[in-house]
């Protein structure tokens, strides 16, 4: 007997659902939904051309979870490259503490040859984070969240540094190991590129 389903959604595909409509999914056993949120930063979100807005990816997640239906939020560490990246992990912390995701999963930007980003990369027209402006972000992203509980997931393969929490109680040991990272540019901490994966 099916006792419980997952699936992926879009904003684009969950936006016009009713109250009704998603009460009878989760009536049906839909227990969690995994929405690509990617940046909070309105900057970004318009250069990547993603369909919607960020207040409205939070209001799909509030609107899941009135109907009891959980939800994982994906964010892409290093999506506004070097000229963005603070204001990308900051703006991203704040949509996160207005939906406040059962559980968010970080991956990491990994740029495919023959995409668009490629050849802005290829020209000079975005500046990729390296290895330790990633785990940068990440702590900037983590030291602006809220402590309300949910499971925080930044293993995916895309990642440099493998990190599986529960927050609030682990905010603080995530960031002093983040902290020990940078301080002292331990690479060998870290996943080298050619192991990384999509």
């Amino acid at each position: 007997m099916l006792a419980r389903v997952s699936a992926y959604g879009s904003v684009k595909s969950l936006e016009h659902k009713s109250p009704e409509q998603l009460s009878e999914l989760k009536n049906l056993g839909l227990g969690m939904v995994y929405l690509g949120f990617e940046t909070g930063d309105e900057e970004v979100y318009r250069f990547i051309q993603k369909y919607g807005s960020p207040a409205g990816n939070v209001e799909v997640r509030l609107k899941l979870k009135s109907a009891g239906i959980k939800v994982n939020v994906t964010v892409i560490a290093g999506l506004g490259g070097k000229k963005l990246s603070s204001q990308h992990a900051v703006n991203t912390a704040k949509i996160l503490n207005l939906s406040k995701p059962n559980q968010i999963a970080v991956l990491t930007l990994m740029i495919t040859p023959g995409t668009p980003l490629f050849e802005m990369k290829d020209k000079g027209r975005f500046e990729e984070l390296d290895s330790f402006g990633v785990i940068e972000e990440t702590k900037k992203l983590i030291e602006n969240l809220e402590d309300f509980k949910c499971q925080f997931f930044a293993n995916h393969a895309s990642n440099y540094y493998p990190v599986a929490a529960r927050f609030p109680n682990d905010k603080e040991e995530v960031m002093s190991q983040l902290g020990f990272i940078l301080k002292g540019r331990h690479k060998g901490s870290l996943t080298p590129d050619f192991l990384r994966g999509l």
